[in-house]
């Protein structure tokens, strides 16, 4: 038997916005200092840089720190695996890029020596991408079943349907999570500008002031995407991530207005009924 003694304040959390017409936050984990975005290198949707954007964003707006994990490299010859980090630096800036292979071994000791004593962390990505694989190496055990990916697209099945932490043999902790198939950021528009740093930099030279980067004249953005300087795919994620940033904040508050009504009727009828009660 087990006695919860305390229950710890939130310093970071991993979350995405609730899909469909929902306002809410969906919370993945809490309390985690590194949280590894896994990429699998097999071809496929298990690589996209938009993904990664979108992943980077959701670490930042939680207060963890990304590191991100091209698995899978034993199946990339030199040439290939060096054209997937340079992709990946593209959209990742500064944030650590480690190529590993569950199978091979590859990578595994640098993500152990992150893995400190006293470190939390967790895994997130797409299904299929070797998560519960790499659980099973740092585990250095078959601790968590692993399986096939379609051919067609090379997306797994949702072998992990549950969130589980695992205390790992070096005295960190580690948490596997399920595949996540909708990235909906939720929280500030801020860390969009912090995931992409080039455009929010370029933004500064627009020539006015509340651009919104998509037909003013001397927009400074849209002149680094008609260059090339900006890649229009990337361009095009940043601004969708805003505006659902933006949609979901605007729906928020539409509800907080409506929850609020709802509560100032429930409680204008309470007194309706007291003063009722106490004329007769």
């Amino acid at each position: 038997m087990f006695v919860i003694e305390k229950v710890l304040e939130r310093k970071s959390i991993f979350s995405r916005a609730c899909s469909g017409k929902r306002s809410d936050e969906q919370i993945i984990v809490s309390n985690i200092d590194i949280i590894f975005i896994v990429a699998g290198l097999d071809g496929g949707r298990n690589f996209t840089p938009r993904g990664i954007e979108r992943y980077i964003t959701m670490v930042y707006n939680g207060g963890a720190l990304p590191v991100i994990l091209l698995n899978k490299c034993d199946l990339c010859i030199a040439e290939e695996l060096e054209d997937f980090i340079k992709l990946t630096k593209v959209v990742a800036g500064n944030i650590d890029i480690i190529p590993v292979s569950a199978l091979t071994g590859t990578g595994i000791y640098r993500i152990k020596q992150l893995l400190m004593p006293g470190i939390t962390a967790a895994f997130t990505g797409p299904s299929g991408v070797g998560k519960s694989a790499l659980i099973n190496s740092l585990m250095e055990a078959f601790v968590q079943k692993t399986g096939e990916t379609r051919s067609s697209d090379k997306r797994g099945r949702h072998t992990t349907s549950h969130r589980e932490l695992f205390c790992l043999p070096g005295g960190g902790m580690l948490i596997d999570t399920p595949g996540l198939r909708e990235l909906m950021p939720y929280g500030d528009v801020a860390f969009v500008d912090m995931t992409f740093s080039e455009i929010s930099k370029a933004a500064f030279n627009c020539r006015f002031k509340n651009c919104s980067h998509r037909d003013e004249p001397g927009c400074a953005v849209l002149r680094l995407v008609e260059e090339g300087e900006i890649a229009y795919e990337r361009y095009s994620n940043y601004m969708a991530m805003k505006k659902e940033i933006i949609e979901n904040e605007r729906r928020k508050s539409e509800k907080w207005h409506l929850e609020q009504k709802a509560k100032d009727k429930a409680l204008s009828k309470i007194v309706k009924n007291y003063y009722k009660e106490h004329k007769q």
